[in-house]
């Protein structure tokens, strides 16, 4: 048992440094956007839901399931190669689709998307195929396989929170990245053949398979554990449960993206912690799976304390940042990084520590169901890993843009609450009377949290404490990738800047006199004839409209955050010259990267508007 564990904690690991690194390439091919990001994970999430539900299903009828597991790890191993093979061929297909398609959003995001799956099925497929396979090897009894499998499940998450800090600090900086990559490869073979020649070692067949796909426990019983709930109940439970923690961590964070410098790292530093944590909590459902608690009250209590705890995140933020303050900018790295990890801590442990137990208690509810403790894993996991796929897209293309951050957590703790009082309704059917005293409390401690979230003061989209003279925030523009604020110190009209995600200022009007003059107009001067000018970001625009003086043909002008454009376009018009109906300027937004790699179109001048520095502020 002790091998099997280290085995699964090793590809945990190996997992999440396959993610980051190929979030990192795909990123780069596709454009370093929201949605491009969250195409990937999505493809990624689909494979691991497919490969759960088909080896689910599999790993019932099989007599040796840890050399099926060892077999499956070779396969990871040999599926991943494919990065070196397949990265190659894109971007020999890329420009093409690029130039072909790229005019049509929508259109083009289901091509990135398919171009995504082509690469990450068949690995992702097949890690998906883990846990069922290793489920069915160590809980071959149904009645033992949520005790044992969230166990299983607690290590194979804490593996994944030491891979994703491997791969996010230390091994592409002493490797590079392909060494890195090919590293984890060799690990996963190393997995796979381990795993091979200890199944050699006894013999692992499962006379009982059989018997445990019909054994069905005293209706009794099932009632006790399930409070009647039935298997498709508990699999729409699994998929929100996916849904509602993927959608909040892509919240939280573009939460902390508001307040943290450097957002490789710190990005890498929030998935840690948000991976500690549901560990952390699978193993507390553990301990209440081996208690007498009722797993249906069980599970009510962390879906109701996991919406109350959610409701309060922004408002313990906002403490805790002084009011969206810049954190600890001052402080040298080495510092920096422990008090990000403890201001991640602080605001995201508690809500996680109740949301990672609900998968874990599912489990246990579906013991009473009968099936084959690999079928009920991988049909667990699969619904809870497309919620999750769904939850990831609905954040990064919908909420944000259409609800905001703040809105976008309340509506999330909302649908946790949905789902609490549902619970609260089946715990009083089944259980009447001895369950009349916790759903009142419950439900009391619903509409207290609701009321203090209506009642309390709004919470800040941007900080202005950085800048000594007083002024107002004109504007504000949410959207999945970014917080675009634009600003103008009273009584003086003619200074207004813009600030994005509350870090980065982007320029303001009196730059036209000295900084966005010279980065928009000196490489121009420099050049003997150019005719066409290639602009790396936009920021307010001022920088691009000092090339429209010039005889220039075309002024291609790329930004990565579209509600930067749209800030320039409403609030910095009176100073870009008509920048906006100009027929030379195409302003697209899109990766620049990515838009140059693409185009068949060549330039005199390339001018990166990126570099200004305002007020001492990092830029």
């Amino acid at each position: 048992m002790t091998k099997v564990i280290i085995l699964f904690f090793i590809s945990g690991c190996t997992t999440l440094i396959y993610e980051i690194l190929w979030m990192r390439e795909l990123g780069l091919l596709f454009g370093n956007t929201a949605h491009a990001a969250a195409v990937t994970l999505s493809a990624f999430f689909i494979g691991l839901a497919i490969g759960g539900k088909v080896w689910g299903k599999y790993s019932q009828k099989l007599a040796h399931p840890l050399r099926t597991y060892g077999l499956i790890e070779l396969g990871v191993s040999f599926a991943a190669l494919g990065y070196f093979l397949l990265i190659p061929a894109y971007q020999q297909l890329y420009p093409f689709l690029y130039a072909n398609f790229s005019g049509h959003e929508h259109f083009f995001l289901a091509i990135k998307f398919a171009l995504a799956m082509v690469f990450l099925f068949p690995a992702a497929f097949l890690i998906g195929g883990t846990l069922p396979v290793m489920s069915q090897y160590i809980a071959r009894d149904i009645d033992s396989m949520s005790r044992k499998v969230s166990i299983l499940y607690a290590v194979n998450i804490l593996g994944a929170s030491v891979g994703a800090l491997a791969a996010g600090f230390y091994l592409p900086i002493i490797f590079g990245i392909k060494l890195a990559y090919l590293l984890a490869v060799g690990i996963t073979a190393l997995v796979g053949l381990i795993a091979i020649i200890a199944s050699k070692k006894a013999d692992y067949a499962m006379s009982n398979a059989s018997e445990q796909e019909n054994h069905q426990p005293s209706e009794a019983k099932s009632l006790l554990i399930s409070g009647k709930l039935g298997i498709t109940e508990l699999g729409i439970l699994s998929a929100l449960s996916g849904f509602f923690t993927l959608a909040l961590q892509v919240l939280w964070i573009r939460m902390f993206s508001q307040v943290l410098q450097n957002s490789v790292y710190t990005f890498s530093i929030i998935v840690v912690v948000f991976l500690i944590m549901l560990a952390a909590a699978a193993v507390l459902a553990n301990s209440l799976i081996r208690s007498r608690f009722l797993p249906i009250k069980s599970l009510t209590f962390f879906m109701l304390s996991g919406a109350v705890l959610t409701a309060f995140t922004p408002f313990i933020f906002d403490r805790l940042t002084n009011g969206l303050q810049f954190y600890m900018h001052t402080l040298p790295w080495a510092a920096y990084l422990p008090q990000v990890f403890g201001l991640a801590f602080l605001v995201m442990a508690p809500p996680l520590l109740c949301l990672g137990s609900i998968f874990p208690l599912i489990l246990r509810l579906a013991e009473s169901c009968g099936h084959a403790t690999g079928k009920t894993v991988g049909e667990m996991a699969a619904v809870n890993t497309w919620g999750a796929a769904a939850g990831a897209v609905a954040a990064g293309f919908f909420l944000l843009d259409q609800l905001g951050l703040w809105n976008s957590i309340y509506f999330i703790t909302l649908l946790y609450s949905a789902v609490s009082i549902y619970l609260l309704i089946r715990l009083l059917a089944v259980f009447g009377k001895r369950a009349l005293r916790f759903s009142t409390v419950a439900l009391s401690l619903l509409i207290a949290t609701t009321l203090t979230v209506i009642n309390s003061k709004k919470l800040p989209e941007v900080n202005l404490d950085f800048v000594e003279d007083k002024q107002i925030v004109l504007d504000t523009f949410e959207g999945s990738a970014a917080t675009v604020a634009v600003i103008e110190r009273q009584g003086r009209i003619s200074d207004r800047y813009m600030v994005m995600n509350n870090t980065y200022i982007l320029g303001g009007s009196n730059d036209g006199e000295y900084v966005a003059l010279l980065q928009g107009s000196l490489p121009l001067m420099l050049h003997k004839n150019p005719k066409n000018v290639f602009f790396l970001g936009m920021e307010t625009g001022i920088s691009v409209a000092e090339a429209l003086p010039f005889p220039l043909e075309t002024i291609t002008v790329t930004e990565l955050v579209p509600e930067v454009i749209l800030a320039s376009k409403i609030h910095f018009s009176p100073y870009l010259d008509g920048l906006f109906s100009d027929p030379r300027v195409n302003i697209l937004a899109e990766d620049g990267r990515n838009y140059l790699y693409a185009t068949e179109q060549s330039f005199d001048v390339i001018i990166g508007d990126l570099f200004s520095a305002v007020e001492g502020r990092n830029q």
